[in-house]
């Protein structure tokens, strides 16, 4: 038997159920609560953060579950966010105290950076939210998501009840056009990939529909293909944003969004990456240059957690589609068919397992920020961070860019270019995000540790930098302070050079005292 953690925005919970017009008992939702928990293992730790003053009749009840209601203050969407986190984070200080997975009750995006934390530090993450009010970004990062109302059904609270038993897969379900449903989801991916290949968060309609033109999948000629992306914006797929197009003052273009909360998109996208994680195991088992077979590759699905619970039929389905949309492509060894995995595919490039993007999104926060405090501009050229990151590689810089816009991190507009025809592309950094804090922070805490270390000295040798700022706590292993030190040298804050006077074996680094973000900082820093 396993154990877990069951953290509660219990204000969050309970705004989205009213704001659905659904009113469910206090009582009923603490005992749910603990009940679905309890499928995951003991449950170690459970704590629900609201304002409790507003129903302080749900603190006993929570209590009596052996919940502990967690009081923060009320009339700021981020004070329970900020509280919640912090004591998630310090359970996984505290030593003695462990879980294996950890339940998130929340909708919340700016849960993000914790979930991210949560999976480094190699644990399960479920996520329970009300349907309809998850962030997308959430839904993105966590494999396994369950909605209160799905709960609520299964023990009779709610109309529609099915038994208590094992949660449905996230996603599954109605919610496709009637009768379109493989060239619906084709859609889904034919989306995706040309957002993931062009580093987009929406395409522009016209595109889209020129993308769609190359398959009779989609339909037979362009009234075919609007309607399909009409009852797919009926269905709730997608969605639509109008933004004026500065080519032409006075007109208005037509992006389309994927809605990735939406039930059906994560269920295509996660399965779609399911069979890509398959063909990789497989192909990597498999002599250099040889296939998958068709059958071999069903055979591994069946196994799988999820597609596993389908029918053959669904599983056989998803292959048609990978291969329809260019995932898979066919061949023959012999009289055998075979696939194989096009590796240049952007929904393919997306699958990375374990692949972890936070040093990519720390060096871009670091790129906007250093630029803004250099110029005091509000904004970014996205030309100009792209070429900073570059470096690191097209691919993760790409990824990392998308990353950061989904969730938040920064804010991507179309600005008039006084200069040109063509607009530029701004990057806004939104300071306030969990995660720009976090870097700001730790970076601003190296630079006051620099500043102490260094004092009057001109120059340092590099092991007693590394040293002195773990020692100082600013960093918390040698790994990180290497880390640290290669951006700032970078940034150009530090430089490193020969070891004179030290010595050829001790390379030194020197502190650029006038640097406009060091200067800055420590002048905020000291007040």
């Amino acid at each position: 038997m396993g154990t877990c953690a069951l953290f509660i925005d219990y204000e969050n919970v309970l705004k989205s159920l009213r704001g659905q017009n659904i009113h469910v008992p206090h009582k009923v939702l603490a005992e749910v609560f603990k009940h679905e928990a309890q499928r995951y293992g003991e449950v170690v730790f459970a704590r629900a953060y609201a304002p409790w003053d507003l129903f302080p009749e749900a603190m006993a009840l929570f209590d009596r579950q052996d919940i502990k209601p967690e009081y923060v203050e009320g009339g700021r969407k981020d004070n329970a966010d900020l509280v919640m986190s912090l004591d998630i984070q310090e359970f996984l200080r505290i030593p003695g105290r462990d879980a294996e997975t950890f339940i998130l009750v929340t909708g919340d995006g700016d849960f993000i950076h914790v979930i991210r934390l949560l999976q480094q530090e190699q644990k399960r993450v479920v996520l329970w939210g009300v349907e309809g009010s998850i962030s997308s970004r959430l839904v993105a990062r966590v494999a396994e998501v369950e909605t209160v109302q799905a709960m609520l059904r299964r023990h009779g609270h709610l109309p529609g009840s099915q038994p208590a038993g094992e949660p449905r897969p996230a996603g599954e379900g109605p919610g496709l056009p009637p009768g379109r449903e493989m060239a619906a989801r084709a859609l889904i991916l034919r989306a995706e990939a040309v957002m993931l290949a062009r580093g987009w968060v929406q395409v522009p309609f016209l595109t889209l529909m020129q993308e769609m033109s190359v398959s009779t999948l989609f339909g037979e000629d362009s009234e075919q293909r609007r309607m399909l992306i009409v009852r797919c914006l009926e269905a709730g797929l997608l969605d639509t944003k109008k933004q004026p197009n500065p080519k032409r003052p006075g007109t208005d273009t037509t992006f389309i969004l994927l809605r990735k909360d939406h039930p059906a998109v994560r269920t295509t996208l996660q399965c779609t990456a399911r069979v890509i994680l398959h063909m990789r195991r497989l192909l990597e088992a498999a002599p250099a240059g040889a296939g998958v077979p068709w059958d071999e590759l069903l055979r591994s699905l069946a196994g799988d957690d999820r597609l596993g619970r389908m029918a053959e039929a669904e599983r056989r389905g998803w292959v048609e589609l990978c291969i329809a949309e260019k995932l898979l492509r066919k061949d023959r060894q012999g009289d055998r068919p075979v696939l194989y995995l096009d590796e240049e595919h952007p929904l393919v490039q997306q699958v990375v397992p374990g692949e972890d993007l936070t040093p990519m999104l720390r060096r871009l926060v670091l790129a906007v920020d250093h630029y803004l405090q250099r110029t005091g501009y509000q904004w970014m050229s996205m030309g100009l961070l792209r070429q900073q990151l570059l470096p690191c590689g097209r691919r993760e810089m790409e990824r990392a860019i998308r990353m950061a816009a989904e969730e938040g991190i920064i804010r991507i507009e179309q600005i008039p270019n006084r200069f040109g025809s063509r607009p530029t592309t701004g990057v806004y950094l939104e300071e306030n995000h969990p995660f720009c804090r976090e870097v700001v922070g730790q970076r601003d805490r190296v630079l006051a540790a620099l500043s102490r270390l260094f004092g009057d000295r001109d120059m340092v040798p590099v092991p007693e930098v590394e040293e002195r700022l773990v020692a100082e706590g600013a960093v918390g292993s040698p790994e990180a302070a290497a880390e640290w030190l290669r951006l700032l040298t970078e940034h150009q804050i530090l430089t490193a050079r020969s070891g004179w006077p030290y010595g050829a074996d001790c390379p030194v680094y020197v502190l650029q005292r006038q640097h406009p973000v060091l200067v800055k900082r420590l002048r905020e820093r000291t007040g």
